[in-house]
């Protein structure tokens, strides 16, 4: 009497070294083609003297790039049923 493998399982154990090589590929491929990482300049801080201020001489108001009309039903108030 032959005893048979379950197909299912012997699919999955047969293209599981296929699988892990296709994903270490694409891990490496991501790995090397990342940007690089932003350099940045560290400073210490420490109390001192203020040496210049600033002044906000640019004063004025803001517009939108976009306006949204609403209108409602009724005009004057609007109430909340619940």
């Amino acid at each position: 009497m032959a005893f048979s493998r379950h197909s299912g399982q012997g699919t999955l154990l047969k293209y599981l070294p296929y699988f892990a090589v296709i994903i270490l590929l694409a891990v490496t491929a991501w790995y090397l083609t990342r940007p690089a990482p932003l350099l940045v300049q560290l400073a210490k801080v420490d109390r001192g003297v203020v040496e210049a201020t600033v002044n906000n001489t640019r004063a004025g108001t803001v517009k939108a790039c976009r306006r949204a009309k609403l209108s409602l039903r009724q005009a004057g108030r609007y109430r909340i049923c619940g």
